[in-house]
């Protein structure tokens, strides 16, 4: 048998999950359409899928026609409806191959002796092999800031109800693929799928308005909060994993993510996105990133336990909750538990009422991400030298990793405008203030040498009776 005979057969064979859960979905969506809208719709739809697989076969006009003739004698609801069976099918396909990427990738992992090919791990590994020094690679880490930039898409009509059922399937198909599951917890998984896809059927799948910018807003939000803002921790837990059995390094990686965001601040060619949508738009990020925080206190409060009658903790934190339940008028025994002695609880319940504050613009709030993230900071410490480095790598890093992330706006906003109306607002302003009446005429060199003067000047060019145009 030839080499490309062997590849063929391992990649057939590599398939064949897949194969697998798209046949099972493709059943399940069939009863389901069945029971929902009619055999006569399952059986269009199974003519259609397998005339249009015979097509992509073998091409063939009579096929093509037949194709025609069927799509041709469908009313416009039926129609409809072989259309959004098509779409979901789709959705399901798309769904269970992510799923089988994971598995693919895990496959690799088990079976290869070298790191995957562009993963994180071949990346620290080739850094090991040029020798480079844990120092150097610190300063690499340090120097790093990958920012990457969500944009609007106003043509995107799919709703966050139909974006968090995919999510839901995909987990479906993700727990019975990482698990090892009982006849039972197979029933139950088919069963959680089943009702999912039948609510998928029985929802709107695009809205029935036009597309606003807070509908781009909520949708960017929906992948920040539903996706990114947990999986952060999970490339940071790989990265140190890496650092430290391939560079002994024992410190945590530096924060080397940002986020960044157009949607809510792009005003270049769009006249819906005005300074209050932008505000909104702030507003919004910052009152959903500290309700995480909030979230992910509560848990931690579920799971800081120790206390001061077996583990000492730093004095530091023992100053600082003494002095904050004064600044708040709490008791150290305020809280589910009512011990006194479990300290760790008490400073929880005090960051999670200055975050609170904080979101309602109230006295004794944080005044900036920085002090969150020192009394993060302060508790992982405290763990670390009092005998709980394991709990504080677990359970307070990846929050300290998700508040350097994020900080309390979730996401920077950029604000973009066309470059005509930004020229023209600083022609306007240096007019006014008597620095130039011809900025726009200027060579781009003489425009930025004069726009840096003017930035790094602590002259003002305007006050409250400056007489700009409306639109600067």
């Amino acid at each position: 048998m030839s080499k490309r005979s062997i590849k063929l057969l391992e990649e057939s064979a590599q398939d064949a999950p897949l194969k697998k859960d798209i046949r099972e979905l493709g059943i399940i969506l069939g009863n389901i359409l069945k029971e929902q809208a009619g055999v006569e719709l399952f059986e269009t739809v199974e003519k259609l899928r397998a005339l249009t697989k015979d097509l992509r076969t073998e091409y063939s006009e009579k096929t093509r026609k037949k194709i025609i003739s069927v799509i041709n004698s469908l009313s416009r609801d039926q129609a409809h409806n072989v259309v959004r069976a098509f779409s979901i099918y789709f959705i399901l396909v798309n769904a269970a191959d992510e799923v089988h990427r994971i598995r693919r990738q895990r496959s690799d992992t088990f079976k290869e002796a070298d790191p995957p090919r562009g993963s994180l791990e071949e990346a620290i590994t080739l850094l090991s092999g040029k020798n480079f020094t844990a120092q150097k690679v610190k300063k690499i880490l340090n120097a790093i800031e990958i920012i990457p930039v969500f944009t609007a898409h106003p043509t995107e009509a799919t709703r966050q109800t139909i974006l968090r059922k995919i999510l839901t399937i995909s987990k479906l198909l993700l727990r019975r693929e990482l698990s090892v599951n009982t006849p039972d917890e197979e029933t139950e998984i088919t069963m959680e799928l089943k009702a999912e896809i039948t609510l998928l059927w029985q929802s709107n799948e695009i809205r029935f308005k036009k597309v606003t910018v807070q509908d781009e807003i909520q949708r960017g939000l929906f992948f920040f909060k539903d996706v990114i803002f947990d999986v952060i921790p999970e490339f940071y837990l790989k990265l140190n994993s890496h650092i430290k059995s391939k560079l002994k390094i024992e410190e945590p990686s530096p924060a080397v993510f940002k986020f960044g965001s157009w949607m809510g601040g792009d005003r270049d060619g769009h006249p819906y996105v005005t300074p209050d949508i932008t505000k909104e738009t702030l507003t919004s990020g910052r009152r959903l990133i500290l309700s995480l925080y909030m979230r992910d206190l509560e848990q931690l409060y579920t799971s800081l336990s120790p206390s001061l009658n077996i583990v000492n903790v730093s004095r530091e934190l023992k100053t600082s909750v003494k002095k904050e339940s004064a600044a708040l008028g709490v008791g150290r025994t305020d809280g589910v538990s009512r011990d006194p002695s479990e300290i760790y609880r008490s400073k929880l319940l005090l960051m999670s009422l200055k975050l609170q504050n904080s979101s309602e613009n109230k006295a004794n709030g944080y005044r900036s991400p920085d002090d969150f993230i020192y009394d993060l900071n302060m508790i992982y410490e405290s763990m670390r030298d009092n005998k709980g480095k394991a709990a504080a790598d677990s359970k307070i890093l990846p929050l300290i990793y998700k508040a350097k992330t994020f900080g309390f706006r979730f996401v920077s906003l950029d604000i973009r405008q066309n470059a005509s109306l930004l020229s023209a607002a600083v022609k306007d302003i240096f007019s006014y203030s008597e620095v130039t009446d011809n900025f726009t005429t200027l060579s781009e060199e003489n425009k930025n040498s004069m726009l840096t003067e003017e930035i790094l000047s602590s002259r003002p060019l305007k006050n409250s009776f400056s007489r700009l145009s409306p639109v600067t």
